[in-house]
C-alpha cells in the first residue's frame, strides 16, 4: 500500500507501474523523472503523491484518473502548466506545485471543491484564472515570492482563507480589501 523510491536516479518509470492498483502512498522524490507513463492513471487506490525534486516538464492527461488523490506534492520540478484533467481529482485536498516554471494555471482549477491548501511559491505565474476564486475550502494560498500582478477578488475577500506572502507573512484582511478597492496588490 505504501512505496518509497527517493533517491534512485530513475528517469522513467516503466509502464509495468500501472499494474500497483493498490498503492495508496507514494514517494518518488529526487529522481530524474522528466514524464510519467500514460499507466499511472491505473493508480486507481493512490490517496497521497509525491514527486518532488525531478525534472518533470508535463503530466499526462490520464492523471485525472487518479480519483482518490487527496495530496498532491510535485514541487521542484520544470513544470510549465498543468493539464486540464487535474480538475478531475475530486477528493484533492493539498496541492504543492511550487518552485516550477509554471506561467499559468488552466481554469479546471476551480473544479478543485475539496482543496484546502494550495502552495504557487516560486513560480513563474503572473496571474491566477479568476475561477480560482470557486475553491470554496481553500484556507491556506502561499505566494511566496511569485510574479503575481493580480490575485482575483473572490480571494482577496475570502475571509477564511489564509494568504502567505514572500515574508511568510499572512496578508491581513484589511490590507487584502484595500488592495480590492484600489486594484492593486499589498505585496
Amino acid at each position: 500500500q505504501m512505496l518509497h523510491i527517493n533517491d534512485n536516479k530513475l528517469t522513467t518509470l516503466p509502464a509495468e507501474f500501472g499494474q500497483l492498483q493498490q498503492l495508496q502512498v507514494l514517494h518518488i522524490n529526487d529522481n530524474k523523472l522528466t514524464t510519467l507513463p500514460p499507466e499511472f492513471g491505473q493508480l486507481q487506490q493512490l490517496q497521497e503523491l509525491h514527486i518532488n525534486d525531478n525534472k518533470l516538464t508535463t503530466l499526462p492527461p490520464e492523471f485525472g484518473q487518479l480519483q482518490q488523490l487527496q495530496m498532491l506534492s510535485i514541487d521542484s520540478n520544470k513544470l510549465t502548466t498543468l493539464p486540464p484533467e487535474i480538475g478531475q481529482l475530486q477528493q484533492l485536498q493539498e496541492l504543492f506545485i511550487n518552485d516550477n516554471k509554471l506561467t499559468t494555471l488552466p481554469p479546471e482549477i476551480g473544479q478543485l471543491q475539496q482543496l484546502q491548501e494550495l502552495d504557487i511559491s516560486y513560480t513563474k505565474l503572473n496571474a491566477l484564472p479568476p475561477e480560482i476564486g470557486q475553491l470554496q475550502q481553500l484556507r491556506t494560498l502561499h505566494i511566496d515570492h511569485d510574479c503575481l500582478d493580480l490575485l482575483p477578488p473572490a480571494l482577496l475577500l475570502k475571509d477564511d482563507l489564509i494568504i502567505r506572502d514572500s515574508h511568510y507573512e499572512e496578508i491581513s484582511m484589511a490590507d487584502r480589501r484595500r488592495a480590492v478597492n484600489e486594484k492593486l496588490l499589498p505585496f
